[in-house]
């Protein structure tokens, strides 16, 4: 296990380890420290701190400042927070721990900036996180009201982070997120220094004797059982003393909530303002009941603002993202153009909407008249979302039919829209589906005359052919 002090540490944990525990009156139950007062971001953890404005991360640049770039996926975007006591916290920099966020000036002036110096533990490097629906906005000690803030409100990569009035602006919002989606923490770091050694020790006694909340356990379960018991202090003991102990390095807490009803996305009519985000729910996937009382529950501001056809689907980085048809039908059946989206956290508050070309952007797409009903599934081998949805372009074919690109931040096509499937008697085909099931693809569509097909199969990580039953084939990504 890496991060052990050293011999000297080793050879005074000797000492108390050959020791009787000592009686003692009473001892406290072993619970986690946590950052914030709202009990979600677990003091010692790594983090990113995504701005809900532009959904992009907030990033230590190499010359020290502090800027939102998008993802990188390295220690430039990893934030170490802990708790500083009394509400507050420090949030240090995933290259060095040495540097911590700061303020400048270290007062509330609105535009001082922020950026990485080494951690003197003073008001302008402690902070508070206030929760705000499903984000937090985040003050300095020295700050007064002023929060974190996206400069500008801008959206562009190298957008500089400093401090405003807080507002409520989207710009002064941020997602407080494990690096990974769960926790990971060293087994045994049980007061979160990166180190194990005799401070550890004295804990894990404590808490063997008074008993862990569960996030504690998962740390102090040493031999990885699921239980915390004498055989985890004794498997800490003997590691301190350098003799061979059969340890899993790294804890994994899943930040999962259990799954507790089937959700159900739909928009209500023709109207524009049915055009909306509805939702129904059921806990046998059979009988929905519609949320806030039938109403809808979001409208897009980009494109039309109107939507059909939602489809929400849990990305690999554990955000929700929903597609769907950027489209007014009251502006005609073929008006449409784009596809849209947007990411969530909470499936409630919306984010990084994006409206999607399509029509006339790319070869294939030249004079097309509709984009409808797009949905996506992730090909682990591209690394990429595939987005694939019916269009119609009728300077070459007068059905609508099934197209696919891909995309990896669900924003804008990486590849230009090439065909996925077009059924050969004439048919069109819409609204498909695609599963994976037994490590096959299965996609689903429907035809005009409204009754739904199985049309073909395929194994994945290849690429392959979709075949239907009368035996037309159509390339595929998949």
């Amino acid at each position: 296990m890496k991060g052990v002090k050293g011999f000297a540490a080793a050879a005074a944990a000797a000492v108390m380890i050959v020791t009787a525990c000592p009686a003692v009156q009473s001892y406290a139950v072993v619970s986690a420290d946590y950052a914030d007062s709202f009990g979600e971001v677990i003091s010692g953890g790594d983090y990113t701190i995504m701005v809900r404005l532009s959904g992009k991360y907030i990033t230590a640049a190499s010359d020290g400042n502090v800027h939102q770039w998008e993802k990188l996926g390295d220690n430039s975007q990893v934030w170490h927070i802990e708790s500083a006591g009394n509400g507050k916290c420090c949030i240090l920099s995933g290259n060095d721990r040495s540097l911590a966020l700061t303020v400048e000036n270290g007062d509330s002036t609105n535009g001082n900036n922020i950026y990485l110096s080494e951690y003197k533990d003073t008001a302008a490097q402690h902070f508070i996180l206030h929760r705000t629906d499903d984000a937090y906005y985040i003050t300095g000690e020295c700050s007064g009201n002023a929060a974190l803030d996206v400069y500008d409100i801008s959206h562009d990569n190298g957008a500089n982070i400093d401090q405003w009035d807080y507002w409520a602006g989207e710009g002064q919002k941020f997602y407080i997120r494990p690096v990974g989606g769960d926790y990971s923490f060293i087994r045994g770091d049980l007061n979160f220094d990166g180190y194990v050694d005799i401070f550890d020790r004295t804990i894990m006694q404590n808490g063997v004797i008074a008993g862990f909340d569960d996030t504690m356990a998962a740390i102090a379960d040493m031999d990885g059982s699921g239980s915390v018991n004498t055989a985890d202090l004794v498997l800490l003991s003997q590691f301190l003393l350098g003799n061979a102990a059969d340890i899993q390095t790294y804890s994994t807490i899943s930040t999962e909530k259990p799954d507790v009803a089937y959700l159900f996305a739909y928009f209500l009519g023709n109207a524009p303002e049915q055009e909306r985000l509805s939702y129904a729910v059921s806990t046998d996937g059979y009988n929905f009941k519609a949320l806030n009382g039938g109403r809808a529950v979001w409208q897009s501001s980009v494109g039309t603002e109107c939507l059909r056809d939602p489809y929400i689907f849990k990305g690999e980085d554990g955000l929700y993202y929903l597609l769907a048809t950027d489209m007014k039908s009251s502006l005609g059946w073929n008006s449409n153009r784009n596809l849209l989206s947007a990411k969530s956290t909470d499936l409630v508050h919306w984010f990084d909407e994006t409206s999607i070309e399509i029509a006339n952007k790319y070869p294939l797409m030249q004079g097309a008249d509709r984009a409808w009903a797009p949905q996506a599934i992730y090909d682990p081998e591209k690394e990429s979302y595939m987005i694939y949805f019916a269009a119609r372009v009728p300077n070459r074919d007068s059905r609508t039919i099934m197209y696919y690109a891909y995309s990896k931040d669900m924003k804008k096509l990486d590849t230009e829209p090439q065909l996925l499937f077009a059924p050969k008697n004439g048919n069109d085909a819409i609204d498909s589906d695609i599963i994976n099931v037994g490590g096959k693809y299965y996609m689903y569509y429907k035809k005009r005359d409204q009754q739904a097909h199985l049309p073909c199969n395929c194994r994945p990580r290849q690429r392959s052919i979709y075949r239907d039953k009368t035996g037309l084939r159509g390339r595929s990504g998949c």
